[in-house]
């Protein structure tokens, strides 16, 4: 086998651990979406896409390893993984989609490779027990609401290599009471004077270092 096609296990629901064998080379769309009893999975080194909304809705996903050579986190791969407390994004990967991450509640950290050109809109949206970014040198673009709604990120240091952060990209959370995006009080924005970083904690009355 070397292609698993759109939909292949989508609503597996006993499905618990899955070792996908070396050879295969793709993961099509939707192919784990709703799998809510899947805890573990392993993809070998050989396989180079994953399609959009891959491991969507596998709420009890905690252990995941990814392929090194994995091109792309696609749009809504682990979307509402709830149980998802952390992952290494390969350094093969040259962009985040959008909402790849959105909703993964139990996730901490993450560190994002220099390859990476683009993390899109929502990449990491509502991820509440994020706390620690690392972005690598390299990457070009943190999207709108990137890191939106991300209560527990203090900082963030954004490398003079992106040229462009979008509105409300990291900074903001969305207040139920107010209903609607709030910026943070005392979020700093650490740098490099005369770049985007600058820019961007200057517009959002962010302290900027």
């Amino acid at each position: 086998i070397i292609n698993i096609g759109d939909n292949a296990f989508a609503l597996c629901r006993k499905l618990s651990k899955l070792t996908i064998e070396y050879g295969v080379k793709s993961l099509g769309s939707n192919v784990f979406d709703h799998c809510i009893g899947l805890k573990e999975v392993f993809i070998p080194d050989t396989v180079e896409t994953i399609g959009e909304m891959a491991f969507n809705n596998c709420k009890e996903l905690k252990d995941i390893t990814l392929s090194s050579r994995l091109n792309e986190i696609n749009d809504k791969t682990f979307f509402y993984c709830l149980s998802l407390e952390k992952i290494t994004i390969p350094e093969s990967v040259n962009e985040i989609g959008v909402c790849a991450f959105a909703f993964c509640e139990s996730l901490t950290e993450i560190s994002i490779p220099g390859r990476v050109k683009k993390i899109e809109n929502m990449a990491f949206f509502s991820c509440t027990s994020l706390s620690e970014v690392h972005i690598e040198y390299g990457i070009k673009e943190i999207c709108d609401m990137a890191f939106c709604d991300c209560p527990r990120i203090q900082s963030i240091a954004i490398p003079p290599s992106v040229i462009n952060i979008g509105t409300d990209a990291v900074g903001f959370i969305y207040s139920k009471d107010a209903e609607r995006l709030c910026y943070r009080k005392n979020f700093t924005i650490i740098g490099c004077h005369a770049t985007e970083a600058e820019r961007y904690a200057k517009d959002n009355n962010f302290i900027f270092k």
